[in-house]
């Protein structure tokens, strides 16, 4: 008859051993999970930034055609337009953000700026994912213009809640410190979330305040660029106009001015673009 103390000992090891097999069980289920995400989801974002000057190049002409072409050509997940007219007779009365975004088999938002004859000057946020949630943030200067915009955009990207905020200064005025307040304060409001993309066109230069603030609360992709970033003008470019910011839930991988021929005739900016990788953990 077995003794009672080597019956404790294997009930003792029974019991670590199931411990042992659970244990492995849920890291394993853990890591496949994981790792079954990181193959279906994608996590690698090519994200542009880009003034497209109403489809008016250096020379007046209407180029509407080279900038989709332009925009194809990078493969972009999210593009963040600028100065984009609909309805408006200097660019024949075209709907540009709805000819872009069908080009690109993309959905849109657009907020409006500036109401021009029958139509609008204003921004836009396209992408290939939907989008969850939308909404327009207007900030007037003291003379009570419209001076900046602040265009709100949820999408979820790997099943991540990610907020995406352009932001368009129409007037290198005093708005920018007041803007900057009221977008952060709309950040905060919505979340202070890790996945935050945020891009603008400012006419400011990159020593500037205002991009110093950015900076505190959130990653400049442009510190991967190599060389130079000048954007503008298209040829010859001497001024930084596009920058985008990123919150910890992204890796900057890349970032580059886009300055192909297409690019210096198509219009009088050259697009930014950087490249993100998702952070899953």
């Amino acid at each position: 008859m077995p003794r009672k103390g080597n019956i404790f000992v294997k009930i003792v090891l029974f019991a670590v051993f199931i411990g042992v097999l659970f244990t492995g069980y849920f890291v394993y289920r853990y890591n496949f999970s994981y790792k079954l995400q990181k193959l279906v989801y994608k996590y690698d974002y090519v994200v542009v930034s880009y003034n497209m000057g109403h489809g008016i190049n250096f020379e007046g002409y209407y180029t509407i055609v080279s900038i989709a072409r332009l925009l194809r050509a990078l493969s972009p997940d999210i593009v963040f337009l600028y100065d984009v007219d609909i309805g408006v007779k200097r660019s024949f009365s075209d709907d540009q953000v709805r000819k872009i975004a069908a080009g690109l088999g993309m959905e849109y938002t657009f907020g409006k700026l500036e109401k021009i004859g029958k139509g609008w000057n204003g921004f836009a946020v396209l992408t290939k994912y939907p989008i969850v949630f939308s909404e327009l943030k207007l900030e007037r200067g003291i003379d009570g213009e419209i001076a900046a915009g602040i265009l709100h955009v949820i999408l979820r990207l790997n099943n991540k809640r990610t907020h995406i905020y352009s932001v368009y200064f129409k007037k290198d005025s005093s708005a920018f410190e007041t803007s900057f307040r009221e977008l952060m304060d709309l950040v905060v409001k919505r979340g202070m979330s890790k996945y935050t993309i945020i891009a603008s066109d400012f006419y400011v230069e990159p020593s500037q305040k205002i991009i110093d603030d950015f900076k505190y609360y959130f990653k400049d992709t442009s510190v991967k660029c190599a060389g130079e970033c000048y954007n503008y003008p298209s040829v010859g470019p001497t001024m930084i106009l596009d920058y985008i910011f990123v919150g910890e839930g992204f890796d900057v991988l890349s970032h580059r001015v886009f300055d192909a021929d297409i690019c210096k005739s198509a219009g009088r900016y050259l697009p930014v673009v950087c490249r993100l990788k998702m952070k899953l953990k």
